[in-house]
């Protein structure tokens, strides 16, 4: 190991030339290595030639045929099928028949019915034969009863007669004269009184109406100069406290605490006593009005208006002497108020005599504002209290003159209610004589009348017997003879032959037998035959919700079945659901359409899978290529020539094998190498414009 560490540093140009040549060779050999590669696999990739096509993009699905016109055959009979005319595959038209169902049971049940329709038939010619007998039996009846009536009604006019002339007598009419006289009188002291109270009432509504009316105008325009002036001098002594507190300023501080002591005692009694007036003067509030709605209400008595006059000054008292020692009170604060300035006087002379002037000036204008307000206050207070005090005395004295006039009411109407009793009476006395004059009247027709009665009653009893003997030859007459044992017998028979004309199973349209699910000798409770249209057919599919966006009503479908091979049928979309059909939380949406061929072809039957092709858009005489021709590099989009030459292309539509490719060095008939970029394949297919088939 020395030993070569030695011989690199004796010969350090020389290895370094030899490692150079190394690398260089090494290099020129690896591209000669990956030209033969390349080389070799241009050699082994695969051309097609470019040509102009048709391409068609759109959507792919499948579905089954169904028919338009579709008819399931039943009968109405539920009866063994005896044997069936026609076959799957049959052409039949409406009124065909198809069947022959097993009606010998029915047959048999006609007989049975015939026979029975026959004998109630004989039952009824007896019945009618009995009924005749009852008739001649009734009509001897009722010739006899005839005869002892006409003898009872001459016994019964001539009570009627005797009647008569007693009840002719009877109304002879009663002399009221001299007790109508007296019921006149009675009625006309009744009205007049009646009108008295009636006027005196409204007198009374208008006081009771103007009872508690004040005109106060001039009171409150007097208080109200008063509050505007009280209110001047509150701001002017608003004032004046601020110039004090301004000048106070500039001189010592005064301990006021001592003196302020006696002032805040003297002001909590005044606001004690304060508090007391003002409940005080609350239940003064609730008793005046307490006090009018009785004196205003007609049915108070006077004992309750002289209670709640009397509860009412008491509590006046009670608030005049509340008042009196709220005053007091109010002394009491002043002068402790004028303590406070006598010790600021005391104060102020060994102070500055300029500013203990100014402020003794000011002061002394403060005092003088302060009294005049004192003044207006109780200027103020007594012209409120004037004001109702004059409300008081007015509504004393018109609930004075309202309580005399309800007492003047009263008195009217008691001497109504002896007016109402005399004229009560009158009017009782003249029908005590009515009464007893018919009384009278009635005793002499009782007897009479007690014989006519009794023809009456027995000319009654023989009515009723003629009525009941006319009434059972009526109902010898009327009698209808019961017919419902014919009747039913009668339609069960018309039933049973209605049944028999059933016995054929009819076909109800026109169209091809498709099913036969009718066998001999088993009952025909079910679908016996379907008949279907094979000529007006439609395919039903689904299309997944991605696509639905693609496909409108009327747009152009390919349509191709096993059976048809290669040859395709031109149709249109009919029908779009408006609902996905797919369960609900499905991960695949899909809808329902309908699309029908444009022409009938014995080749799409019912029953049968069909294939749609949905065409989205399509492009005529368009170069295209596989998808694996293009080659999608960071500049855009290229296909190589076989020649190795690069073209740039932009990409248009494109189908599931194939991409449409637009450029100007395109020509047709060029060789374009395939399988060029497998992750280019991926690229374009996800950037080609549609592209299901």
């Amino acid at each position: 190991m020395q030993n070569i560490e030695v011989y690199v540093q004796k010969n350090k140009k020389k290895v370094i030339f030899i490692v150079s040549l190394l690398i260089i060779i090494s290099t020129v050999t690896m591209i000669f290595l990956k030209k033969n590669t390349k080389n070799q696999i241009v050699n082994n990739t695969e051309s097609i030639t470019l040509e102009r096509k048709s391409l068609v993009n759109g959507i792919s699905t499948s579905g089954v045929v169904i028919s338009d016109n579709k008819t399931n055959i039943f009968s109405t009979l539920n009866a063994p099928v005896k044997e069936i005319l026609v076959s799957v595959g049959d052409t039949v038209k409406k009124g065909d028949v198809l069947a022959v169902l097993d009606t010998s049971a029915i047959e048999t049940e006609i007989q049975q019915a015939k026979l029975n329709y026959k004998s109630s038939l004989e039952s009824l010619k007896e019945i009618k034969k009995e009924n005749e007998n009852s008739i001649a039996n009734a009509n001897t009846s009722l010739e006899s009863t005839e005869i002892s009536i006409q003898q009872q009604q001459i016994q019964t006019d001539n009570a009627e007669k005797d009647l008569k002339k007693i009840e002719e007598k009877v109304k002879e009419p009663f002399n009221a004269y001299s007790y109508d006289f007296a019921i006149e009188e009675a009625k006309i002291a009744v009205e007049n009184k009646g009108r008295n109270i009636k006027k005196m009432q409204e007198e009374e509504k208008d006081l009771r109406a103007n009872l508690d009316r004040f005109d106060d105008s001039s009171y409150r325009n007097d208080i109200s100069e008063k509050a505007i002036l009280l209110e001047r001098k509150k701001t002017e002594l608003s004032n004046l406290r601020k110039d004090i507190r301004s000048q106070n300023r500039e001189r010592p501080v005064f301990d006021e605490y001592n003196n302020k002591i006696a002032i805040d005692d003297a002001n909590r009694s005044y606001n004690k006593k304060m508090d007391e007036y003002l409940n005080i003067q609350k239940a003064y509030n609730d008793i005046y009005n307490e006090y009018q709605s009785i004196v205003s209400n007609p049915e108070s008595t006077q004992e309750e208006i002289h209670n709640i006059t009397l509860k009412l000054n008491d509590i006046k008292e009670a608030q005049d002497k509340a008042k009196q020692e709220l005053d007091e009170l109010s002394i009491t604060l002043e002068r402790a108020k004028e303590n406070l300035k006598r010790a600021k006087n005391e104060f102020d002379k060994s102070s500055n005599e300029t500013i203990l002037s100014n402020i003794k000036t000011t002061e002394k204008t403060y005092d003088q504002v302060r009294n005049e307000i004192d003044d207006l206050e109780r200027e103020y207070r007594k012209a409120v209290s004037g004001m109702n005090k004059a409300k008081q005395e007015a509504l004393k004295s018109a609930s004075a003159e309202y309580v005399k006039l309800q007492n003047t009411i009263k008195d009217a109407e008691h001497e109504l209610v002896i007016a109402k009793n005399n004229f009560q009476k009158a009017l009782l006395d003249k029908e005590n004589a009515i009464r007893e004059y018919i009384k009278t009247n009635e005793n002499d027709l009782e007897n009479a009348k007690r014989a006519l009665m009794g023809n009456q009653k027995q000319l009654e009893s023989l009515n009723n017997n003629l009525k009941n003997a006319k009434n059972t030859v009526k109902q010898a007459k009327d009698k209808t003879i019961s017919t419902v044992s014919r009747d039913i017998n009668k339609v069960s028979l018309e039933k049973l032959e209605s049944q028999l004309e059933k016995g054929s199973v009819i076909a109800t349209g026109d169209g091809i037998i498709t099913q036969v699910k009718a066998e001999v000798g088993t009952m025909s409770n079910d679908i016996l035959f379907v008949i279907e249209d094979l000529d007006n057919v439609h395919i039903k599919a689904n299309i997944k919700e991605h696509n639905l966006s693609s496909v409108d009503l009327g747009k152009k479908v390919t349509i191709t079945t096993l059976a048809s091979g290669d040859e395709t049928f031109e149709g249109s979309v009919t029908f779009i659901s408006p609902r996905a059909v797919s369960p609900i939380g499905s991960p695949v949406v899909e809808f329902e359409i309908n699309a029908k061929p444009n022409s009938i072809s014995s080749k799409i039957k019912p029953g049968m899978n069909a294939f749609l092709n949905i065409v989205v858009n399509s492009k005529e005489n368009a170069f295209s290529v596989p998808v694996t021709a293009i080659s999608k590099e960071d500049d855009g989009n290229y296909i190589y020539t076989i020649e190795d030459e690069k073209i740039p292309v932009e990409i248009g539509i494109s189908t599931k094998t194939e991409v449409e490719i637009i450029g100007d060095k395109l020509l047709e008939g060029m060789k374009i190498k395939m399988n060029i970029n497998e992750d280019s394949e991926k690229s374009i297919k996800n950037t080609a414009t549609g592209g299901i088939f």
